[in-house]
């Protein structure tokens, strides 16, 4: 079975690296949701939020392109454990996260879950939820994000 998201939701880290917001927000549903802080982990991170439609996902990713800083300035340090995994038309990515505010005082260091779920008649997101772990060990040996991983060929 090939993978047929798996290269979209790379695609999507490529443009957050590069701070493209059209890349960030084209794989997106109009009526798509992304919260950050679901399952009842908002509290962990500065920017809990749950946006509906493509224009309010725009907007929430605008601002955080706005603050100023570089994806390596807010996150000094994004890891991926495992492979991403593809079920259907599910996405799941597992990793470990060092989140900074604007004046470089670290907010959440931990594991996080992203869950992707596309539409298989449009190929769009049609929701992505992002988890994160207050209680998460950090063990284990993780692997650096590079550019170079979420290359699409």
């Amino acid at each position: 079975m090939s993978d047929t998201y798996i290269p979209l939701v790379k695609q999507w880290y490529v443009g957050l690296l590069k701070r493209d917001l059209n890349t960030v927000v084209g794989i997106f549903a109009d009526d798509a949701v992304v919260e950050y802080g679901a399952g009842e982990s908002g509290h962990l991170i500065s920017y809990p939020c749950r946006v509906q439609g493509r224009e309010k996902i725009k907007e929430f990713y605008e601002k955080r392109f706005a603050r100023g800083q570089t994806f390596d300035d807010a996150r000094p340090f994004c890891a991926v454990r495992k492979r991403i995994c593809e079920l259907s038309n599910w996405v799941i990515v597992n990793g470990y996260i060092a989140d900074q505010d604007d004046g470089g005082k670290l907010e959440f260091s931990g594991e996080f879950l992203q869950v992707w779920r596309f539409d298989p008649r449009s190929g769009k997101v049609t929701s992505c939820d992002v988890h994160f772990d207050p209680v998460a060990s950090g063990s284990g040996s993780p692997r650096l994000f590079a550019l170079d991983d979420f290359a699409t060929n």
